[in-house]
């Protein structure tokens, strides 16, 4: 599921892309093979033209840990950014997750002509380890979200609208 969140903001998308790249280090080859020897900025991301991305950062690989992406859009008096949170755990992979069941279960059959209750709770052992890794790995990084929008609020917390105020224009699931 993504959310999306619309924000207004009264800075030219110049100022504030360039908000945003301060704000997040670019992440190196290093960062992805080997997070645990980089340190810098807590975010991580890239700014290309008027879209980016943003991403905690890790001293471990996260495959799980949530993401997010955003388009600014420039306007007459500052900006719309529309921010999307993403998961890791999305719909291709709960497509390939219940691919990997079905293969599992077929295995197993034509595997197995007379089964027994030892098989059976093989099966079942190997089919929850296919579901319940990637689904404990996103409730590991489920805070995470959370932090990503703070972060991005901060940003752009001195950029305020004419009533005074970061305007938060909608909120969808």
């Amino acid at each position: 599921m993504v959310e999306r969140l619309t924000y207004e903001v009264a800075l030219p998308s110049e100022a504030l892309r360039a908000r945003l790249e301060e704000s997040a280090d670019r992440p190196s080859l290093r960062y992805w093979t080997i997070p645990g020897l980089t340190d810098g900025r807590p975010l991580i991301g890239e700014v290309a033209g008027n879209r980016f991305w943003w991403r905690l950062r890790h001293t471990d690989q996260a495959p799980f840990a949530p993401w997010l992406q955003g388009t600014i859009i420039p306007g007459p008096s500052g900006s719309t950014v529309i921010i999307e949170f993403h998961s890791p755990l999305g719909t291709r992979v709960r497509v390939v997750l219940a691919a990997a069941v079905a293969v599992v279960s077929v295995v197993w059959i034509a595997a197995t002509p007379s089964p027994t209750s030892l098989n059976v709770a093989s099966l079942v052992l190997a089919i929850l380890i296919l579901i319940g890794f990637p689904l404990l790995g996103t409730r590991v990084y489920s805070g995470e979200k959370r932090l990503l929008r703070e972060r991005f609020e901060e940003t752009i917390a001195g950029a305020r609208t004419e009533s005074g105020q970061v305007h938060r224009v909608d909120a969808q699931k």
